[in-house]
């Protein structure tokens, strides 16, 4: 659940407070109604004798927070559902979620809007009847797209599927504000291939470049990253800095490599370093330590409930 506050000016409190009188009224837009007896849309539709409307009045047992959340909600179908956001051919025109078939069959986890915001599977799955599905597969426990469709818009749903929002790894801007950044730059002949693309936003995509303290980007092929997009920052010498994955869209690949750390330093601990695991831990030693989170990582951590330090 999400909370919000707003400061409205006076005109706009007006004519809000107007839409919440015919829109949240008592019977009107109530989701616990029955499918062919709910009543949708504002109040003064209906005839204040209608049977329809006194019946609804009397099922209705929503307090006010409730009707105006309901009717908030049907508003926001009511303007997708009518063209209100413009042609659907670009993503801020429709809605986008993308989810883990596993999940889906599971009924349970979250699935991510192209906004940024976390839908659960259960509500997801009564939303999703009214979907048009497109299909991304992925190698297994990897980012590399094995197909997707071939129409234009699929290969963009594609991109979202993959990326989830700006790859560059200082930034947490949901996709829907992003642009297709080309890799190579599209100036240099960069091809539409999904390998070749990636999201970013524009100030992230202009800061791209051979120039030092500009950034490079690198489709990544092998290794546990594959299908995922590293940047890295050119040195004052112009010479390319550490590659660094953004993980603040990835929750489930974030949660994942913060338990691997946080194991990793348990059994570092003296207390916990028993002869059984002695030698594993001796080859953990051995090697070098992952790139830092970012602020933004870490904040994700956070709200994840994992501690990184």
């Amino acid at each position: 659940m999400s909370k919000l506050t707003a400061t409205l000016t006076p005109t706009l409190r007006a004519k809000f407070e107007l839409i919440l009188a015919n829109w949240a009224a008592p019977g009107m837009n109530n989701p616990a109604d029955e499918p062919n007896e709910r009543l949708h849309g504002s109040s003064g539709d209906h005839d204040p004798d209608d049977r329809k409307l006194t019946d609804a009045r009397q099922r209705d047992r929503r307090n006010t927070e409730q009707r105006n959340h309901d009717a908030l909600e049907a508003l926001c179908d009511y303007i997708t559902s009518h063209g209100g956001l413009g042609p659907a051919r670009k993503i801020p025109g429709q809605l986008i979620i993308t989810a883990a078939l596993a999940e889906l069959k599971a009924s349970c986890g979250s699935a991510l809007t192209t906004t940024g915001t976390l839908v659960p599977i259960s509500e997801l799955i009564e939303v999703a009847a009214h979907f048009d599905p497109q299909l991304v597969v992925f190698q297994d426990h990897t980012r590399e797209i094995l197909y997707h469709g071939r129409a234009k818009r699929t290969a963009t749903f594609a991109l979202f599927a993959r990326d989830r929002g700006d790859t560059n790894p200082d930034s947490d801007t949901p996709f829907i504000f992003n642009e297709m950044h080309h890799l190579p730059d599209w100036a240099k002949g960069g091809a539409t291939d999904i390998d070749k693309l990636t999201a970013t936003s524009g100030r992230n995509n202009r800061a791209v470049g051979d120039k030092p303290l500009q950034w490079e980007t690198i489709y990544q092929h092998h290794g546990p990253h594959t299908g995922r997009v590293a940047w890295r920052l050119r040195c004052h010498n112009g010479q390319p800095g550490t590659s660094r994955i953004n993980n603040a869209h990835h929750a489930d690949d974030l949660a994942r490599d913060t338990i691997t750390r946080i194991r990793e330093r348990t059994s570092h601990d003296p207390d916990t370093n028993t002869d059984a695991n002695a030698k594993t831990n001796n080859r953990r030693d051995s090697t070098d330590p992952g790139p830092p989170l970012s602020p933004t990582e870490n904040q994700l951590c956070t709200r994840l409930g994992y501690t990184t330090r």
